[in-house]
């Protein structure tokens, strides 16, 4: 989920231009802190406006098109209006198609797809296409259709063997999965200890039926590859109160499990959707799977095996409380067990960023993720597990399993790791978090409106001082580190 805006609306945006918020070492070593503002008088609470970069593309590079909020037509209409306007032969690499917010349901989203998937096949040139279809009425049966045809099922199929899918899904989800999402979640069997001795035979277990299923390979570069795919605000799992859907459990695992189609989504967003716990699960399977087929192929060549292209490397699912600590130990789960124990201490990157913010994830949760670092490191660059109910205990946890995995790894275990809004992480946890910036472990800590105080902020400041005395190192000289504590009561 995005961070742009203060959760302290009394705070005002970081401001790159302010005197007092860069330290510049006489190396080339940038040092951001951004702890000003942070509930001081009044009178130096000055407006100020973040200076935002935009990495996408520029206009001339895309064609747009821009049919959201569109509610005096069927949604019919509107599918035929976006396929008649996506051009035959692009001149521009980039496909922008908005139709959020448009009453689209189940049949109008899979028409848009399937069209799409139609208009691009066999152009020369590939096409990178950004999809935005959030807030429609697209339901789980939609939602496993849509990634149906993204793994390669037949198109012409996804509908009429919609039934015999289900069939052969069930016997996929057996007994391990619980009757409904609501039961997943309101488990408070999961202890540490449990998440100590945590497998994936029981929050991950990969079914052996499914390690028979194949991809068929794709025989040469698709002409079409989806950067984003924006699912959000569709009533996907029902809040956690219906039972999770078998078809879309399975769709999902193949979306993950995928090893030769390039057309998966690099970015999936399924913000606010209701999904929950099993949905994790099913991502964790899915991994595993690609995991342990990637073994067997490496084992028969150079290949390392840890990359997984084709894949999701970006997965934002913020938003979903029903996801809660059992979401987060079915999905820490997956991460310990795609450790590879033949690259120098397990050092596989499993996903570029991960964002668990506002999932009513606790320090069950917490500790279990740190576990997954510290076995794994540089599985995951950034980290979001902002608006939660982690307190000290789990940043605690977070900080040693970094450092730990510092250790193992020649560069930075994370890249970034934001618990912004987490109320109850005070001084102790703050200190952990510093004591990993000053190891190398973390190059960004976001800490905004939490509970910090000024011995925390002052551990911070022991961190950038050593920081400072080891910029010369070769991690150092040319990183940008990164600390925000606003909204804290200093």
């Amino acid at each position: 989920m995005s961070n742009n805006v203060d959760v302290n609306p009394l705070v005002p945006r970081y401001n790159s231009s302010a005197k007092n918020a860069t330290m510049a070492p006489p190396t080339n070593t940038s040092i951001a802190i951004i702890l000003c503002y942070c509930l001081l008088p009044a009178a130096t609470l000055a407006s100020q406006q973040a200076t935002l970069t935009s990495s996408s593309p520029s206009i001339s590079q895309s064609y747009t098109i821009h049919k959201s909020h569109v509610f005096h037509v069927t949604p019919s209409a509107v599918v035929n209006s976006v396929l008649s306007n996506i051009p035959r032969h692009p001149s521009r690499p980039f496909l922008d198609v908005d139709v959020s917010s448009s009453n689209l349901d189940d049949d109008a989203v899979v028409s848009l797809m399937e069209g799409i998937l139609t208009a691009q096949d066999g152009t020369a040139e590939q096409t990178v296409l950004n999809l935005k279809l959030e807030m429609n009425r697209i339901s789980p049966v939609g939602v496993s259709k849509v990634f149906d045809l993204l793994v390669g099922e037949n198109k012409d199929k996804v509908v009429e063997e919609a039934v015999e899918a289900t069939d052969d899904i069930q016997v996929v989800d057996n007994s391990d999965e619980s009757p409904n999402e609501a039961a997943c979640v309101e488990d408070n069997d999961v202890t540490a200890s449990t998440i100590e001795n945590a497998s994936m035979d029981d929050e991950v277990e990969i079914d052996p039926s499914q390690e028979e299923v194949t991809t068929p390979p794709i025989a040469s570069k698709p002409s079409l590859r989806i950067e984003k795919l924006d699912l959000s605000y569709n009533d996907i799992g029902g809040e956690g109160i219906n039972a999770p859907s078998a078809q879309l459990l399975n769709s999902v695992r193949r979306l993950f499990e995928n090893e030769d189609y390039s057309i998966i989504p690099n970015i999936l967003l399924m913000e606010n959707c209701g999904i929950g716990a099993a949905f994790c699960r099913s991502i964790g399977r899915g991994i595993c799977n690609a995991y342990e087929r990637n073994q067997i192929q490496s084992s028969d060549n150079t290949d390392d095996g840890c990359l997984y292209e084709g894949r999701p490397s970006i997965l934002r699912i913020g938003g979903n409380p029903a996801i809660g600590d059992a979401g987060a130990v079915a999905l820490a789960a997956a991460f310990r067990m795609a450790a590879s124990d033949d690259n120098n201490g397990g050092d596989c990157m499993i996903m570029e960023e991960l964002d668990l913010s506002s999932c009513n994830i606790g320090d069950v949760g917490a500790e279990a993720i740190s576990l997954a670092l510290a076995c794994n490191p540089s599985s995951l660059k950034r980290l979001d597990l902002s608006n939660n109910k982690i307190t000290d205990v789990g940043a605690i946890a977070l900080g040693r399993a970094l450092i730990e995995s510092r250790e193992r790894t020649s560069g930075f275990a994370l890249d970034q790791i934001i618990l912004d809004n987490n109320a109850l992480i005070g001084d102790d946890g703050a200190a952990a978090l510093a004591k990993a910036v000053s190891a190398g472990a973390v190059r960004s800590v976001h800490l905004r409106s939490c509970s910090i105080r000024a011995e925390g902020a002052a551990e911070f400041g022991k961190a950038l001082i050593e920081i400072v005395k080891h910029s010369k190192t070769r991690q150092f000289q040319s990183a940008q580190i990164e600390i925000d504590m606003s909204g804290n009561h200093f």
